[in-house]
């Protein structure tokens, strides 16, 4: 009965409810069309809001929602206020202006004014839209139908019918994962109810929290100096003008921590003095925090300074590919009178891409020169191990590593192909016009670059073994030197000759034209010096040490990559092997000549025969040594001679043979501490470790300095790196000039 009489009277309100619901839903629909946005950067509060474009991601949810209910119109007459809760899921989808799909339940306990009361269960669906103000606020709107189920409560008539509700509410993220609102809402259920309700609710997100959590982490959090700051009038405060920003080069990032972006102009308009004066830069996209510049704390009066804007970019700027241009907060906080304001100004930035340069100066290039890339690294150290122990003793180990890459580079393809648009001499001249420079691993993947781009790639791979580059500047071109670790006086009884050298603070470097790709390194090489000597005539020759260059244009590390296929061991160590003889037959051939000569005038000596076999022993031809040896030998025993023989068949690896010649000489000097080094050492390569040692003591007895430098052969058993230490030794030859 109770149940009845309320249907017929809430019938009277069925054409004022439809209307209700219509309007509501025609409401959302301009809403709707407006272009929504996310705040990224809430402001003081007298100032308006920035705001910027973000998409809100796609969410599933659950929520649960304590509901209080005021009846309206002829419900008032029949239930007092009542109390309900919901449970549901609800399906967002994504956009910036977010609608969403939900379904539910809820029980609802309507005291009856002359009755107990009513139970009312409710199943409902329905859909709505967000607007969310930033990534923790949003207002939301909905509507939705279902169906009523109620009884009295102790026992009574049941019925039910259609459900309806429209409502408007306040959403705000706690977290990632959870949020709360508020709303109000009018539902009305055919037949028996209506009503305003009142609604809190929670949820909880299943998706969607990961863009959820660096939506939130991107609003700048306000500084809790600057609550309350306030906006300055025009034409008071502190006036920011003739704002310019640079072009900003990807490469040069860590450079800019210290070195400006652009400039701009404080002035002071005040009659007084503006104190604790701060000034910040921020882009978004590629800065972790905001950046403070070095701004003058105060300004008197009318005072105007100049004042640099630095920035401390990420690395995620050498993504960039192509030129672009990025949005930038200038933020300036001062105190006037003790009150405290801020204002920000919105600026273009242009980004370059990230190959681009400039030649304004010409240690720039070194900020390519990324020596810890693993597409290099790869390259270098596979080189390096392929060729070790390969050379003649007497080579210089920079200059092998340096031949044997170079030759892999060969191996590998790369070739040299100028500009397309511009010559290196046009950029060269223009200082201000960007040039695109290739970062080593792009020079290894198209396998071909300029003049900078191969002199950069062949210095990143030396760097990354170990040996110190400079660049070499001539009129209309860039290349490259390398450091031998040779002082001047080494380097003249190490070369035939010093005019291929370059030396430079008693530091002798060798000179590499890299563009010079068909005659090898040897060519290359004497390419490199000829254009050297050309420009120190000139006038015109710059050098650049690497290592001092990155001190001011930090090396960067490019992004992605990708595996590399190296060429063959065996095609390399050939390559590498010819050109080792090309440079032993340039060296060599003219000493041996000399030494024939004084051979001839002197007459056929041990010393001179025995000083020919040392010097072809040393650049690895000991067939002809062995041979120079033995007429050394053939009329008298000569130690020297004696000694040297048996390093080669030490070098052979018959142990046996070289004692021999060793107690041979040993029969002449017993004490003399090179021969009993020499049997020391044989005796350990010989694993007869008693012999070695007792060798070592007498050794030491004679001379403790030579002694100190082969400690090993005195252990008292072999050692955990005693293989180790006889291949080292082995290769490092003592040859008794």
């Amino acid at each position: 009965m109770i149940a009845g009489g309320v249907l017929m009277k809430s019938r009277k309100n069925l054409l004022f409810s439809a209307l209700f619901l219509l309007l509501v839903g025609l409401g959302a629909a301009p809403i709707s069309a407006q272009q929504p946005t996310i705040k990224v950067n809430p402001p003081a509060a007298t100032q308006a809001p920035k705001t910027a474009s973000v998409e809100s991601p796609s969410s599933l949810s659950i929520y649960l929602q304590p509901i209080f209910t005021v009846p309206v119109g002829p419900s008032a007459d029949l239930f007092g206020m009542s109390g309900a809760g919901s449970l549901g899921a609800e399906y967002a989808f994504a956009g910036n202006f977010q609608p969403y799909l939900s379904a539910g339940i809820d029980y609802a306990y309507a005291p009856v004014k002359f009755q107990s009361s009513l139970s009312v269960m409710t199943a409902e669906a329905g859909g709505g839209m967000y607007l969310w103000l930033n990534p923790r606020l949003a207002l939301k709107a909905g509507t939705s139908l279902g169906y009523w189920f109620g009884m009295v409560n102790g026992g009574g008539a049941t019925s039910g019918l259609v459900s309806a509700r429209a409502g408007l509410g306040v959403q705000y993220m706690i977290s990632s994962l959870i949020n709360v609102g508020l709303g109000v809402a009018y539902r009305y259920d055919l037949g028996l109810y209506q009503g305003m309700e009142v609604t809190a609710s929670t949820s909880f997100f299943f998706s969607g929290q990961d863009v959820r959590k660096k939506a939130i982490q991107s609003t700048l959090p306000v500084q809790p100096g600057m609550l309350g700051a306030k906006t300055p009038e025009k034409g008071h405060g502190i006036e920011l003008s003739k704002i310019e920003l640079y072009e900003v080069f990807p490469v040069f990032h860590k450079f800019y921590d210290d070195h400006p972006v652009g400039m701009l102009t404080l002035t002071n308009k005040e009659k007084t003095p503006i104190k604790d004066v701060k000034l910040s830069f921020f882009v978004k996209q590629y800065m972790d925090s905001p950046k403070e510049c070095p701004a003058p704390a105060e300004l008197a009066p009318g005072e105007r300074k100049d004042v640099q804007i630095i920035s401390l970019l990420t690395d995620r700027v050498l993504e960039v590919t192509e030129p672009t241009k990025v949005a930038a907060d200038i933020t300036l906080e001062y105190r006037v009178d003790g009150e405290l304001y801020r204002d920000v100004k919105t600026v273009t930035m242009r980004l370059l891409d990230r190959n681009a340069m400039t030649w304004s100066d010409d240690r720039r290039p070194a900020a390519f020169v990324t020596s810890k890339d693993p597409a290099v690294l790869t390259l270098s150290k596979g080189v390096s191990g392929y060729i070790r122990d390969k050379g003649p003793e007497a080579m210089n180990a920079k200059l092998l590593t340096a031949m044997g890459i170079f030759s892999a580079l060969d191996l590998y393809g790369v070739s040299y192909v100028s500009d397309p648009k511009t010559t290196f001499a046009d950029r060269i001249g223009n200082k201000s016009q960007p040039d695109f420079l290739q970062f080593p691993r792009q020079t290894l993947e198209y396998k071909a670059g300029d003049c900078d781009d191969l002199s950069i790639l062949y210095t990143a791979l030396l760097e990354s073994v170990g040996v110190e580059t400079a660049f070499i500047t001539v009129p209309g071109h860039i290349y490259m030197a390398f450091n031998t670790d040779l002082k001047e006086a080494e380097a003249q009884r190490s070369f035939s000759g010093t005019s291929e050298l370059i030396i430079k603070d008693d530091v002798v470097w060798i000179p590499v034209e890299v563009t010079e790709r068909r005659g090898g390194f040897m060519q290359a090489w004497a390419a490199g010096a000829r254009e050297w000597r050309e420009a120190v005539a000139g006038g015109t020759a710059g050098f650049i040490p690497v290592h001092q260059a990155w001190q001011e244009y930090e090396p960067v590390q490019l992004p992605g990559g990708r595996d590399m296929a190296m060429p063959g061991k065996d095609a390399i160590v050939s390559a590498f092997l010819q050109e080792v003889v090309k440079f032993v037959d340039r060296e060599i051939t003219p000493r041996v000549t000399r030494l024939q000569e004084e051979i001839k005038k002197s007459g056929d000596t041990p010393l001179n025969r025995n000083r020919l076999g040392v010097l072809y022993a040393q650049y690895g031809k000991t067939d002809q040594a062995e041979a120079e040896f033995l007429r050394a030998t053939a009329k008298q025993q000569y130690l020297p001679a004696l000694l040297n023989l048996g390093n080669i068949q030490s070098l052979k690896r018959a142990w046996a043979k070289a004692r021999q010649y060793y107690d041979q000489a040993a029969k002449l000097e017993p004490r003399n501490p090179k021969v009993l080094l020499a049997q020391s050492r044989i005796y350990y390569a010989a694993e007869q470790y008693d012999l070695a040692r007792s060798k070592f003591q007498e050794l030491e007895a004679v001379d403790k300095a030579i002694a100190e430098q082969y400690a090993y052969l005195g252990g008292s058993q072999e050692s955990s790196t005693r293989a180790g230490d006889v291949e080292t030794e082995r290769q490092q030859v003592l040859w008794a000039e």
